[in-house]
């Protein structure tokens, strides 16, 4: 341990130890005390820094889905583990691995700094032990040598401008959203390899890694903004000659995911996680070192201190994390995808899911994420450790963290806390964490971490608060209250819609949980707890996860409603015949596809009707408004006339009606069932 080690973690144990606020009771500050941030420092650098040493094409330090070094890291966490004293194992399951060779990119015979983007093409390699070679250049056609062309943002207008680009290497601004459309047109029109460059909120100085979907169309790198700005000053003097060489094999692995147990004394079957991921982008202090790193340590916490919990404490760190599953736009979450898949008696029966990622980073605002029922729990436990000003609670995960699969999919209450805002200067200016966000920048350096004590507070006191309450924290008003707000703004926004029956069964289940409450405060025995706390954990699971929709893991009725509002604007435009506003309404509704050519318009759209993954179990992904709307922006947009297209948007906006109407229609019923459910729970 480094003294800057030593020093940050003395400060952050004088927040664990000053006075904490009344309402935590003496023994919840006994607990909290023996946290210890300096060991949770500490083995945060050894996982970055120690168990893996590469200088792997995905990104020195990475540890892919599948690869050894991520099963390296998987060994090391068991070990960790057992050594607490825990029972401990992994499991495996299949995900689609990539194994990368040494990236050689030179621009007119200068080397160049570049990582090929995870799923994205090589210039050679094998796929399911096929050899392939997309290179142009010796012997064995390993390597891409090409004129390079500067292709702006890489869309339908920057290729108009610099015509063709048939057999030569564009660089491309990434920008804004994902950049899967730039790969597809890049490649329908012929490049032979693509340079890309920057990301919102990026360093220039930094590479970027993320996972591309399984875009393999063409070979493809990341270099450093400030790589690619030399190289457009070099483009405005004359020719730029780049080759390439990447190695990229393609086939089937396995990963796994490593669990430890302690079994409660009263309450057994019922649980409580504590998870985070080990495989990673680079060396990834922040995301997710930090998170296992703090795993471990609530791990020796509750295992290791004398503390007896009631309930099953399970401690978790996934594999497959950032990327894994196959041929979908939304590969990410692997390892939870298959936890909560082998193991629905532990999200049927989850009281809370502590979900550690991206944790400790500075900021002056933070937030803790969780399920509608729990916000009531969590808002309590901010309160109380005098936190309030500077931490909001919010219902509902996104679907960007392994929390998603053990509420939103596994149907569980979470925890999730993350810090929203700049980190106090630690870049000279103040930066949120999308500065290093998957860069090699994520490395270890104590002043990352200046939250890390608060959120080991919050979450320990989450873990002991869902344990040692005779019944489960489950608050179905702060749900019934959720989906009301919701289904109020979803009304406003398309009022030619019934919500009435959805609103019926809302109140009805919101009376029904009334009569559950009232009757809780007389439960006073563990069996009674038992049967009562089982009812309504199966009741929670099966309603949660046909409540909420994939998109911001809001109600699934409001992506619906939003569509239905921009058609019914887009139509009433073009009935008017104002040309240029029904275009505005028909852009906002097309997005990006506005930007492309046709084909990869078409091509891109396929991963939104055959993606397999977490979000189709329940259908909680949105379908897109159908594909004519982007031939009707064309029109509009090259002076076709706005009332000819009237009746076209008119299709489309009874179209997204319908879906709307059937999703209602889901609310209600799920919301009916909950309701039953809830009048025949168990009550003394």
């Amino acid at each position: 341990m480094t003294a800057r080690v030593s020093n940050l973690a003395v400060a952050s144990l004088l927040v664990l130890a000053s006075p904490l606020a009344a309402q935590v009771t003496a023994d919840e500050t006994a607990l909290l005390q023996k946290l210890d941030v300096s060991r949770t420092l500490s083995m945060t650098r050894q996982l970055s820094e120690d168990v893996v040493k590469n200088n792997s094409g995905v990104g020195a330090g990475s540890a892919v889905a599948g690869s050894a070094d991520e099963k390296r890291l998987a060994d090391f966490i068991e070990q960790q583990l057992r050594g607490i004293g825990l029972k401990t194992r992994q499991e495996s399951f299949p995900v689609r691995h990539y194994e990368y060779g040494p990236v050689t990119l030179t621009a007119s015979g200068k080397r160049l700094d570049a990582v090929s983007l995870h799923a994205a093409g090589g210039t050679w390699g094998t796929r399911d032990g096929v050899a392939y070679t997309r290179g142009n250049d010796g012997a064995d056609r390993h390597r891409v040598r090409a004129q390079l062309v500067d292709a702006g943002d890489g869309f339908a207008p920057d290729y108009a401008k610099i015509g063709s680009v048939s057999g030569k290497a564009v660089l491309v601004h990434r920008g804004g959203g994902w950049p899967t459309y730039q790969f597809i047109e890049a490649a329908e029109r012929g490049a032979v390899a693509l340079l890309m460059y920057d990301y919102p909120g990026g360093r220039d100085d930094t590479l970027k890694q993320d996972s591309m979907w399984y875009h393999e169309q063409l070979p493809t790198v990341s270099i450093r903004k400030k790589d690619a700005t030399a190289l457009q000053q070099s483009l405005k003097q004359g020719p730029v000659e780049i080759t390439l060489e990447n190695r990229i094999d393609v086939a089937d692995g396995q990963s796994s995911n490593v669990i430890a147990t302690v079994t409660g004394s009263d309450f057994p079957d019922e649980w409580i996680t504590v998870s985070a991921h080990h495989d990673r982008w680079f060396k990834s202090a922040v995301d997710d070192c930090s998170g296992v790193a703090s795993m471990l340590e609530l791990a020796r916490l509750f295992a290791a201190s004398n503390y007896r919990p009631r309930r099953s404490l399970m401690f978790i760190s996934f594999g497959a994390e950032e990327a894994g599953i196959e041929a979908t736009e939304s590969d990410w979450l692997a390892g939870s995808d298959a936890f909560q898949k082998q193991h629905p008696e532990v999200t049927r029966s989850l009281v809370l899911g502590v979900n550690i990622d991206v944790t400790g980073w500075g900021g002056d605002r933070g937030n803790y994420m969780t399920t509608p029922d729990n916000v009531p729990l969590a808002q309590r436990i901010v309160n109380d450790l005098g936190l309030s000003d500077r931490m909001s609670v919010s219902p509902m995960p996104s679907s960007t963290t392994d929390a998603w699969n053990l509420s939103s999919v596994g149907g569980g209450a979470v925890a999730l806390i993350q810090w929203i805002n700049g980190n106090g200067g630690v870049f000279g200016g103040g930066s949120s964490y999308s500065a290093i966000y998957h860069t090699d920048f994520d490395v270890f350096k104590p002043e990352f971490f200046p939250n890390l004590g608060t959120d080991l507070k919050l979450e320990a006191l989450s873990i002991m608060r869902a344990d040692r309450g005779l019944t489960v924290p489950i608050d179905f008003a702060s749900l019934a209250s959720w989906v009301g707000s919701a289904l109020l703004t979803d009304k406003g926004r398309a009022p030619a819609v019934s919500f009435d029956e959805a609103d019926s069964a809302r109140q009805r289940f919101r009376s029904a949980w009334a009569r559950v409450e009232e009757g809780r405060a007389k439960i006073q025995t563990v069996p009674q707890a038992a049967s009562f706390n089982r009812w309504l954990l199966r009741t929670r699971k099966d309603l949660l996860p046909w409540l909420v929709g994939r998109n911001g893991g809001g109600l699934r009725t409001s992506p619906l409603a939003m569509q239905v509002q921009n058609l019914t604007v887009a139509r009433e435009a073009a009935a008017r015949g104002d040309n240029a506003a029904t275009l505005q309404a028909v852009e906002r509704i097309a997005g990006p596809a506005t930007r492309v050519s046709r084909e990869a318009y078409l091509d891109q759209r396929l991963y939104a009707y055959t993606s397999g993954d977490w979000s189709a179990q329940f259908s909680q992904r949105t379908r897109p408004v159908a594909a004519g709307i982007y031939d009707i922006y064309q029109r509009l947009k090259n002076g076709g006339d706005a009332k000819a297209e009237a009746p076209a948007i008119g299709a489309l906006e009874a179209e997204a009606r319908g879906n709307l109407t059937d999703a209602l229609f889901l609310v209600a019923g799920k919301l009916n069932q909950g309701a039953r459910s809830l009048d025949e729970t168990p009550l003394p």
